[in-house]
């Protein structure tokens, strides 16, 4: 593992200091040099400058597709998932919270003290200098001894998939009636990242799934598909970690399932999925289940990837365009 910085301190950006791969790292430097990049500084520092650059060399990969004897796949794979990275873990600061005043009074955060995590809520007591949250006073375990001066996390989301995280101490903990009170030092600094470990798409995909039995695992998977339950469902949304299936049937945590679909140019996508909810849509009138994926080939990640980043390369109207024929000019008046 090699450290790279983004260098957000200069333009704007939270600073941050990510670990990257060393082929992440050269991949940087490739995409760089091969599209000769003018303004370095930008490039390394500016999330959407970076970002655009690495699209365009997704462009460049297919165009000179020729180029690359054992093919451009795993290049396209490092790419995508360094996008990826970036797209968690860099957040232009303009967007962050800056202070915690930001947060309104009730909101739910989570704040971790030691190996355990405590739901909390913050209370409208606040200053420059410290914060007050509520804590479940009903645990024996949480007593003022033991939190004075404790360094804590406190994780915060705001709305959609944005999380902020920081740091903090424990001024002083008591219990006011049924609620534990704690007063915490104001953070001096905050980080925004993606809880999604991948970006979600809406779609409305048909797709078949069926029920599967997976008799063996390990580096060779033995599974029974179940082909006389195959049922339609359609796809609500996806990302490269999984998908939100609306579907007649009922499903059980856990359960294993083969999902196909036709995807980009219509090709069919076969892949393993297991259950992690199911529930009720009453706008659909059908029942709604979350899968992650367990097995899929890596050219389907790579198209995963591609589709929620809008990387994949857009097919060119060659066709050629009539142009109309400019009238014939007037004839000139006869001379005088």
């Amino acid at each position: 593992m090699a450290r790279f910085s983004l260098g957000f301190t200069n333009a704007g950006y939270l600073k941050e200091v990510y670990r990257l791969e060393k082929q992440e790292l050269e991949l940087l430097k490739e995409v760089g040099a091969t599209l000769d990049v003018k303004n370095k500084s930008k490039y390394a520092k500016n999330i959407k400058y970076l970002n655009s650059y690495l699209k365009k060399y997704v462009d460049y990969l297919f165009k000179n597709e020729d180029k690359f004897p054992s093919g451009i796949e795993k290049t396209l794979y490092t790419l995508l998932t360094l996008r990826n990275k970036i797209e968690r873990y860099g957040v232009n600061a303009t967007n962050s919270i800056k202070n915690i005043s930001k947060i309104p009074p009730g909101a739910r955060v989570v704040i971790v003290i030691g190996p355990k995590l405590y739901f909390t809520s913050i209370i409208g007591e606040r200053s420059r200098e410290y914060f007050v949250c509520s804590y479940p006073s009903e645990n024996p375990e949480l007593n003022e001894i033991e939190w004075k001066n404790k360094k804590i996390k406190f994780y915060y989301s705001k709305k959609g998939d944005a999380l902020y995280n920081f740091d903090s101490t424990v001024i002083e903990a008591y219990s006011k009636e049924d609620t534990g009170i704690i007063r915490v030092k104001h953070p001096k600094k905050f980080t925004k990242r993606q809880r999604r470990a991948y970006p979600r798409v809406h779609t409305n995909i048909p797709a078949t799934i069926t029920p599967a039995t997976v008799t063996s695992k390990g580096k060779n998977w033995k599974i029974k598909i179940h082909d006389e339950r195959e049922m339609s469902a359609t796809i609500k949304d996806l990302s490269a970690g999984g998908f939100a299936l609306n579907t007649n049937g009922v499903f059980e945590k856990n359960e294993y399932l083969k999902l196909s679909f036709p995807f980009l140019n219509n090709k069919t996508e076969t892949l393993l999925v297991q259950v992690v909810r199911s529930g009720f849509d009453k706008g659909a009138e059908q029942n709604s289940v979350s899968v992650k994926i367990i097995k899929q080939q890596i050219n389907t990640k790579i198209n995963l990837l591609m589709y929620t980043f809008d990387y994949y390369p857009k097919e060119e109207n060659k066709e050629p365009i009539e142009v109309a024929e400019a009238p014939e000019a007037p004839p000139a008046p006869p001379a005088d």
